[in-house]
């Protein structure tokens, strides 16, 4: 059986953060790593979040949002085997070119 981990660029915007969890998966036997895109946060909503206890988003519009596919070739580079997908990426943002 293969197992992936969520992985939010969101969360570990710092590379060296990445790097100890990106290393830590791949020594406990994951398979991959998901990690998600998005462009922009709400500065002010009102409805309510329901992955959280407090109704809130537990980021903020000022939290720094690394693009997937570079997060993805950065830990790619640190690690030996893990594979790299992506949960979300918003394709018509992207130029068809650099995707294909």
């Amino acid at each position: 059986m293969k197992f992936a981990l969520h992985f939010a660029n969101i969360t570990l915007p710092d590379p060296e953060d990445a790097k100890r969890l990106a290393l830590a998966a791949e020594a406990a036997g994951f398979e991959s790593l998901i990690t998600i895109e998005h462009v922009v946060w709400p500065w002010q909503y009102d409805s309510t979040y329901p992955y959280g206890a407090s109704g809130k988003l537990p980021w903020t519009a000022e939290t720094p949002l690394p693009d997937p596919l570079i997060w993805m070739a950065y830990l790619a580079g640190i690690t030996q085997r893990l594979r790299f997908i992506t949960g979300v990426m918003i394709l018509p943002q992207r130029n068809p070119l650099v995707l294909a």
